[in-house]
């Protein structure tokens, strides 16, 4: 059941709480950034933490995966490419206050498109807003499925990314 949240600022601290937890975890050999909703200031959603973890190849990312598993995350094998792995805290459905891991080959697409539509949804408050109204109609739609949220979400998002694209193209000429 897919729960639309208004945005809670103490997510903040529990990310920089869980920052530190990885940065022992794994050293200062990766890039670790807050992403999703809960690092853009006032769009709700369903209030898990996502963490983007960037690496620099395909060996380094396998390690990190075995550490982040080592550690108490789950692994989702399901999603996983040469580029990318997803990892959660806990195997069941996540909710509220728990963390989505997203580990990257930095420089990849979904690595750049993750820090892209942050920094976009920072600075651009009324896209920012009109997502988190668009995130409570899907929630509505989809009568709380979880499958079918994500699935509507999923056009969305991609569609903000390419405004954001096509947003610091025109800041850079």
């Amino acid at each position: 059941m897919i729960n639309v949240e208004e945005y809670d600022e103490t997510l903040v601290a529990k990310f920089k709480s869980e920052f530190s937890r990885l940065v022992n975890i794994l050293g200062n050999g990766v890039t670790i950034e807050h992403v999703g909703s809960t690092a853009v200031p006032n769009v709700g959603g369903k209030n898990i933490v996502d963490i983007l973890i960037g690496v620099k190849s395909l060996s380094e990312m396998k390690k990190v995966c075995e550490t982040l598993t080592n550690s108490g995350y789950f692994f989702s094998e399901k999603s996983a490419t040469n580029e990318y792995r997803f990892l959660a805290s806990r195997e069941e459905e996540t909710r509220a206050g728990d963390f989505h891991i997203h580990l990257s080959i930095k420089g990849c697409q979904r690595y750049k498109d993750f820090i892209l539509l942050r920094n976009f949804l920072r600075a651009d408050k009324n896209e920012a807003n009109k997502y988190f109204a668009y995130k409570r109609a899907c929630q509505v739609k989809s009568s709380g499925s979880r499958k079918r949220y994500k699935y509507m979400k999923a056009k969305y998002v991609d569609a903000l990314i390419l405004k954001a694209r096509e947003y610091y193209e025109d800041q850079s000429t």
